[in-house]
């Protein structure tokens, strides 16, 4: 269960069990704790569904654990049936698993440790969104949504206080930014261990209270990267003492010593399917990393997805695609492309889905593929050109959406009233995420999974090479034109501070094109007509001679962090 990350190996069941391990052995006191999502990821799950999961986590010797959203990727009866073999505490207090009998007594709201003569409460929560982000809870719900919906993790916390327990641990799946919240509403909590949001976070985030005490929030990033080690001391009121908490993340590498025990059992379950997942179907030329899914602009490894869900649905009529950040898992490596690597990159057992939506819909669309940035929400593109201001209010960030004419094959302006016909996985189309598409019509719900076109375009294609990233770009309000005379325009430039050199450049449309060192910026058709060099002062002008009706662009490029940003595209047009 180990992954290959640019030839480094990440991560590990085995791995992280040994060092669960060695610190059970060598520490009073200590706990394994994990905050969700342990199904989903690997070839295993694909053919085992959890079990192998749960065996493994036993094996580690976990103690206590929350459910994570993809726990329901095979649906809550799946789900029942594997954590029935758990040897540690399931906990979570806001799910409402009444419809199902299989749940009766396996997943408690929380658990109280003595730890030294000290009671500690540990309270399990997953976060609101679960409907949209999972869509296949089926009759499990989530007991408070909205602005309230922290409430019954409240009410638990503090009905524990007022019945003596004073030291009081959230195991959260909610992500980050719910946990601040929690820590907000619910002071008499001291620590929350979350998940959810994939955050690393190199020191505990705390968050402190009008009665002088704290809360302590800590996460390990995600997909094993990390094991974290949580240092949580108590003063004598119950309160945890601030300069004494530590968080220690230890990175998962492949110096790290794999617990044989654990190891059995992985490969006791991947023998059967070796031949399977190892076979080797095609090429990359080039390292498409799934780290650089947190940029602004589309990423290289979504692009290729893109391009494989259209070509799937391109003899269907579809002319655009999208996949969802939060469905790619994990890179493609340069070398061999195996049956088992496209399984980990593209898990979830999503079909594809052809319908027709109209111009109206895609604006929708991309607009909340941008209300969170980044974030798995974002949509990556075949056959669409996405132009944003990111500092826009949410909602109203698309400047400019052009879409692929197959006839002319040329970008041309979507149209409101007309339809286009797009094609991508069942779980975004399905509302997964918050999506809307609208009325859509002459949907056809394709057999083929995700995993599946993208294995056929590797068949096809055999070689996977480096695309262009210039579909998606993020244009800031950087620079202004100014008439100064008949023949010169005044060109003013902020928040140039960052950055130390920059380019004026001209096109006759509106698009996205790239320069050297992948700089990106919202013309076509274009010519570079001046470079210029940048101090550390924050404003810049020039003058320069423009032509009418033409477009224009600045972009400011810093050679040390390697990063650029575009200004909003400018139409030069005279007074006169």
């Amino acid at each position: 269960m180990t992954y290959i990350d640019h030839d480094k190996q990440i991560g590990g069941f085995a791995k992280i069990g040994y060092l669960i391990h060695q610190y059970k052995n060598k520490t009073q006191n200590c706990l394994a704790i994990d905050a969700g999502d342990i199904f989903q990821g690997s070839p295993l799950y694909t053919y085992y569904h959890g079990e192998c999961e749960v065996k493994c986590l036993n094996a580690m010797g976990y103690d206590i654990y929350t459910i994570g959203n993809h726990e329901f990727d095979d649906g809550p009866i799946n789900l029942a049936k594997q954590l029935s073999q758990a040897k540690f505490t399931i906990i979570n207090c806001n799910l409402d698993f009444s419809q199902y009998k299989e749940f009766a007594n396996l997943v408690k709201p929380y658990i109280v440790k003595e730890i030294d003569g000290q009671k500690i409460a540990f309270i399990g929560a997953i976060t609101p969104d679960i409907g949209q982000v999972s869509l296949t809870l089926q009759n499990v719900k989530v007991t408070a949504t909205g602005k309230d919906w922290y409430e019954p993790i409240k009410q638990m916390a503090v009905n524990l206080k007022e019945n003596g327990i004073d030291k009081i641990v959230l195991v959260t799946h909610c992500g980050v930014e719910a946990d601040k919240e929690l820590a907000q509403k619910i002071p008499c909590v001291d620590a929350i261990i979350g998940g959810h949001s994939h955050t690393k976070l190199a020191k505990p985030i705390i968050i402190p209270h009008n009665d002088g005490s704290n809360t302590a929030i800590v996460q390990t990033g995600c997909y094993g990267r990390y094991l974290g080690v949580l240092t949580l001391p108590f003063n004598t009121t119950g309160q945890i003492i601030v300069p004494d908490v530590k968080d220690e993340l230890i990175p998962i590498t492949a110096s790290i010593p794999e617990d044989k025990t654990i190891l059995s059992i992985i490969n006791e379950k991947e023998q059967p399917i070796a031949k399977i997942i190892n076979k080797v179907i095609g090429q990359s030329d080039v390292y498409l990393s799934k780290l650089t899914s947190r940029t602004l602009h589309d990423f290289t490894l979504d692009d290729v997805i893109c391009d494989a869900i259209y070509e799937a649905g391109s003899k269907y009529g579809a002319t655009i695609s999208f996949q969802n950040r939060g469905g790619t898992r994990t890179g493609i490596e340069k070398g061999d492309i195996t049956i088992g690597s496209i399984q980990s990159m593209l898990p979830f057992k999503n079909h594809l889905v052809v319908a027709s939506i109209t111009g109206k819909s895609l604006f929708n669309i991309m607009e909340t593929s941008l209300t969170k940035l980044p974030s798995a929400r974002f949509l990556d593109v075949y056959g669409l050109k996405v132009i944003y201001a990111p500092d826009n209010e949410v909602l109203h960030r698309v400047k400019y959406l052009l879409y692929l004419n197959p006839k002319t094959n040329n970008y041309e302006p979507v149209k409101e009233d007309n339809y286009y016909r797009i094609v991508l996985n069942s779980y975004t189309f399905n509302g997964g995420e918050g999506y809307d598409f609208g009325e859509f019509k002459d949907k056809i719900d394709l057999p083929t999974l995700l995993s599946d076109a993208f294995t056929a375009y590797v068949l096809k294609h055999v070689n996977i090479g480096y695309p262009q990233t210039n579909r998606i770009i993020p244009v800031y309000d950087i620079a202004k034109l100014t008439e100064t005379n008949k023949n010169k325009q005044k060109i003013s430039i902020t928040n140039a501070s960052n950055f130390d050199s920059g380019y004026l450049l001209e096109g006759k449309c509106i698009g996205i094109s790239n320069l050297k060192n992948h700089l990106t910026f919202p013309l076509t058709d274009f010519k570079v007509i001046k470079k210029f060099n940048l101090s550390d002062n924050d404003e810049y002008n020039f003058d320069y001679a423009l032509n009418n009706h033409n477009y224009y662009c600045i972009v400011l490029k810093n050679s040390t962090k390697k990063n650029s940003i575009a200004s909003f595209p400018l139409l030069f047009e005279t007074s006169k």
